[in-house]
Order: C-alpha cells, then sequence, then structure tokens
C-alpha cells in the first residue's frame, strides 16, 4: 500500500519528488531478470528529473512543452513519457506494480495539489482562475484514466 498521507497537508514538490522516488527504489522486490533491472533505473532516473525544480521550471514546461525546452524543463519533458509507462513494449510484474504505484500519486496529487506550499505554483495548478487550471486539470484527468486503462491492460496480459 502507498503512503501518500503526507499530501493531505503542505507538502512541496521535492517531497514529492523524494517519496515517489523511495518508492521506486521499493518496487525491487520486482525485479526478476536484468530487463526489469534497467526498467526500475531508468523508472527511477524519470523521476528523479524532477528534483530541485522551481515554478519558473514549471511555468516554461507548461508554455513551451511542444518547443524546444533546454534545461531542467527539457528533462522533465523527457522524462514524462517514461513515468507514464508510455515506453513499456513488453509489460512485468515490474511495469504494473510501478503503474499501480504512479496511479496513486497521480490521483492522490489531483485531488490535493492545492495543499502545495509555493503558492504560485498552488495557484497556476489548483486555482479556476489561473490560465492553466483547465490544461492542468484536463491533463491529470486523462494521465489517470491512462494509466487505470494501462493497469487493466497489464493485468490481463499477465495472468
Amino acid at each position: 500500500m502507498v503512503d501518500t498521507t503526507f499530501m493531505e497537508r503542505s507538502f512541496s514538490l521535492d517531497v514529492l519528488e523524494q517519496r515517489f522516488s523511495e518508492d521506486i527504489k521499493t518496487l525491487r522486490q520486482y525485479v526478476q531478470n536484468p530487463s526489469d533491472e534497467t526498467k526500475l533505473q531508468t523508472y527511477y532516473q524519470a523521476a528523479t528529473a524532477f528534483k530541485k525544480i522551481s515554478t519558473k521550471d514549471i511555468v516554461k514546461l507548461i508554455t513551451g512543452f511542444r518547443g524546444n525546452l533546454v534545461g531542467k524543463p527539457a528533462a522533465m519533458r523527457n522524462a514524462f513519457p517514461v513515468l507514464l509507462g508510455d515506453r513499456i513494449t513488453q509489460p512485468s510484474q515490474l511495469d504494473l506494480a510501478y503503474l499501480q504505484l504512479f496511479l496513486a500519486y497521480a490521483t492522490d496529487f489531483k485531488t490535493k495539489r492545492a495543499n502545495l506550499n509555493e503558492w504560485l505554483l498552488r495557484f497556476l495548478l489548483s486555482n479556476q482562475f489561473s490560465p492553466f487550471y483547465m490544461v492542468v486539470e484536463t491533463q491529470l484527468n486523462n494521465v489517470v484514466t491512462n494509466i487505470q486503462q494501462k493497469i487493466a491492460y497489464f493485468q490481463s496480459q499477465l495472468k
């Protein structure tokens, strides 16, 4: 069971990234071969791409997602397909466990993002008057739905 209770009170993105990275490490129990070990390292590296990010980095990412990004925003954009499990071609128990972990974090973040302690980020991501609110809300809904579908598919494939 994933413990995301820290999001029920004020939390920072650094704490979110740290907790998620630590939880990824606990997935080592699902590693069954060298390919799984590589996948686990890839998931961990994708999560740590969000370490020590600033509100400015997030705004650059949101506003220029399809454009030419450099630095942290580019690293975050490149990490998204890995975080979302889009690069999984042959699902394993590790991939299924990772997606379940990611789903727990995504659903809790979606409902508790108003508890972010960075006020500007909290406004940008969770206030209905923010110019990014609907984009963020739509994307979070899409991510949760897609991950749920992947989990169902992976479970059917791994039986």
